[in-house]
Parts: structure tokens; sequence; C-alpha cells
């Protein structure tokens, strides 16, 4: 019985610490899958904005009066917190795209260029 009860103890402090450590390095683990090491606006966020937001967020038509067609546009939307609200669809701001919400990948790279202090 008691070497029952001490293995039992044995494997949920193993459990215990595998899943602290799995907690710890889940961020680093999403940036790695998502391909994301020197992040820029030219090479990460600019073909994510173009494929899924130019068409309708541009300089020549700005819905809800927001372009995303240039490095300082994507800038002013990320400084308000609009870009990443959005995408991310958090209470409180539009939803988008409408069509449905960018990969998560797409939104990893978002959120690391913001956090990263928006590299052109």
């Amino acid at each position: 019985m008691r070497k029952a009860l001490f293995l039992c103890s044995y494997s949920l402090l193993i459990l215990s610490f595998l899943n602290l450590s799995c907690t710890a390095d889940k961020e680093e683990t999403i940036i790695d899958l998502c391909g994301i090491e020197n992040i820029s606006f030219s090479l990460d966020i600019e073909p994510v904005l173009d494929a899924s937001c130019i068409n309708c967020h541009n300089s020549v038509n700005a819905n809800a009066g927001i372009a995303l067609d240039s490095y300082e546009d994507a800038k002013d939307a990320a400084n308000s917190g609009q870009l990443l609200g959005s995408v991310k669809h958090e209470p409180g701001y539009s939803k988008m795209p409408p069509s449905g919400k960018l990969d998560s990948c797409e939104i990893v790279r978002i959120e690391e260029w913001i956090d990263k202090g928006l590299p052109e």
C-alpha cells in the first residue's frame, strides 16, 4: 500500500512538473511553429494585410476610416489597438476580416510585430 501511494505521489509530481514546463514554453513554441525570427512589416505583416485587408482598407477605399496599405497606416492602426483588437475578434472591436478570423500564425505575427516595436 505504501509503495502504491509513493508511486502515485511521485507520478503526480512528475506530471505537475511537465505541465509547468509546457506552459512556460508555450509562447516560444507558438512563435517557433509560426516561423517568426526577425519580424518586419515588409516581410511578415504586409503580405497578411495585402491578402486579407487591403481590398477594404486602402487609401482609396478606407472603410471605417482605416487604411492599411502603407507602413505608416498599419503602424497607426496597431498603435491605436484597432488592428490587433479586430483581428483577434476582441469585444469592442469590429471583427476583421468579416469573412472569418485570420489563422493563428497570422495573428501571432501581428502581435509579435507590435510587441517588437513595429519594425519596418
